[in-house]
């Protein structure tokens, strides 16, 4: 009953709100402000749904996420649900990296593609190099980014090592890293295999300032921030 109340109320607010989203398109040539608008539609849209999947979300710092700068957060992964986790917490709209996987799935590749995401092809250099210079090109003109530093979901309960060159999105772009921790959130959707109710526990660190002289190449940030959230992970009840 709860995976087909969500499936409709995904398919219902879809529709109706396809005609707004195609009207930010043609009024809005500037891509950021159409990304903005469109951001704030999917944050209803992901509110509605965790309330009918039964998400009991507990934050920590939450106040930390509310930064008037571009930012790249970065997170542990453990749910396909993470992002619509975060855009449901996170006021100010953020460029999403995800698998290329993402793109293809029916509505759901859609309504990232609208508010600005950027799919990965992690089979194709090329094509991550191109992806990656998008996302940092979205940092200099002032859009915040959010990315997965394991690479992959993790279903164990702990982290995987964070992938260094990820990092360079902060120090080539010069923007501060937020980092971020979740647990839980795999009880929405993967350990049942279905939609189920859960706890889960967000937790968003202070910002890390990537020109620090504690940072001497990308690795030491990637290995700082590790840390940070390991930590948060690691003080959740």
């Amino acid at each position: 009953m709860r995976t087909a109340l969500i499936v409709c109320c995904i398919l219902i607010f879809t529709f109706i709100t396809y005609p707004l989203r195609i009207l930010h398109k043609i009024l809005y040539r500037e891509r950021a402000e159409r990304f903005k608008l469109n951001y704030k539609l999917l944050r209803k849209l992901t509110r509605m749904v965790l309330c009918i999947n039964g998400a009991r979300i507990k934050t920590t710092n939450l106040h930390l996420s509310k930064i008037d700068m571009p930012v790249l957060f970065v997170s542990n992964h453990k749910s396909n649900m993470d992002s619509v986790i975060l855009i449901s917490l996170i006021d100010t709209n953020f460029i999403f990296i995800g698998k290329r996987e993402l793109s293809r799935v029916p509505i759901i590749g859609a309504w990232f593609r609208d508010i600005g995401s950027i799919f990965l092809d992690r089979e194709d250099l090329r094509a991550s190099l191109n992806s990656i210079i998008k996302a940092q090109s979205f940092l200099e003109k002032g859009a915040s980014v959010l990315i997965y530093p394991e690479g992959k979901r993790i279903s164990v309960n702990e982290l995987d090592k964070f992938k260094a060159g990820s990092f360079k999105l902060a120090t080539k772009s010069n923007v501060p890293v937020v980092p971020i921790a979740i647990k839980g959130s795999a009880g929405l959707l993967e350990n049942k295999k279905i939609f189920a109710s859960a706890n889960i526990d967000i937790a968003f660190g202070e910002m890390i300032c990537p020109d620090s002289e504690m940072f001497s190449n990308t690795v030491n940030l990637s290995d700082y921030a590790q840390k940070k959230v390991q930590e948060m992970y690691a003080n959740f009840d």
